[in-house]
């Protein structure tokens, strides 16, 4: 009578389990923190941002390469602001070394590996005159070659190869371009936003009137998205270990309740 009580109860039990791990979770990769690296040297330079099981490999291009294809940049730690770039005879002179569309068009190619991501949130640690950034994801069937890119027609060139406008905005919420120096600014995608194992983050530079005056100069502070799903841990990504919220607690010890309760009763009888 104790195992069919036991029994009964376990249906509800997994249900209760299964509620409580089965949300996908958002992670955050903050380039300024300690997890995450700028590796290597010269136009060879990466970032490293680990998160969980999913690690983002994040390289600058810009379009100095022969015929105005994109060529790799050099992305530089700045500290508490994230990262920058370096690209073609630029020194490290402020603002110039910044993301930047200011002679070269720079942009930041994010690489999750075999982990799909659907971002949702793109933040700057700095920027100065403009801030206005856009966001594509890679819609191609094989991954992109951005060698064989280029700035031609800003990103509907982009859009012609493969890539896809997802979102894109005056992070410094400033209309006219000046010379000021912005902090943090952030750009929210809209929700259900499809996923992808490859991203650019890179200055504005097409089409829109209202986001393609003047240079935008930014440092990437922050990315922000839900692993939809990848090889990682057998087909599961995102933040490992993580601890269930307070109501999928809660709920657990209802259904925990229920099994001793559902187990005194057949005892009593």
């Amino acid at each position: 009578m104790k195992k069919l009580g036991l029994m009964a109860a376990l249906p509800a039990f997994m249900l209760v389990m299964g509620l409580s791990t089965g949300a996908a979770a958002q992670s955050t990769w903050n380039l300024s923190s300690a997890g995450c690296t700028v590796v290597g040297s010269g136009t060879g330079t990466t970032a490293g941002c680990a998160q969980g099981v999913t690690t983002a490999s994040v390289s600058g291009w810009a379009n100095t390469g022969a015929g105005g294809v994109y060529a790799r940049a050099t992305v530089t730690d700045q500290g508490a602001s994230g990262i920058g770039m370096l690209s073609g005879a630029e020194t490290g002179a402020a603002p110039d070394h910044a993301i930047d569309s200011n002679g070269n068009q720079e942009l930041v190619l994010l690489n999750f590996g075999t982990d799909k991501i659907s971002l949702s949130q793109v933040k700057t640690g700095w920027s100065q005159n403009d801030t206005d950034v856009a966001v594509l994801r890679w819609n191609g069937a094989t991954g992109p070659d951005l060698t064989t890119m280029t700035t031609s027609g800003g990103t509907d060139g982009l859009i012609a190869k493969g890539w896809q406008l997802v979102a894109s905005g005056d992070l410094d919420g400033v209309a006219a371009n000046t010379n000021a120096v912005y902090g943090v600014g952030t750009l929210n995608i809209a929700a259900g936003a499809a996923s992808s194992s490859w991203w650019i983050i890179s200055s504005y530079f097409s089409g829109n009137a209202a986001l393609d005056a003047g240079n935008d100069y930014f440092k990437l502070l922050s990315f922000t998205g839900t692993c939809t799903g990848g090889a990682a841990a057998g087909g599961a990504c995102g933040p490992a270990g993580q601890a269930p919220e307070p109501t999928s607690l809660a709920l657990v010890g209802l259904a925990l309740a229920g099994v001793v309760g559902t187990r005194r009763v057949k005892k009593q009888s």
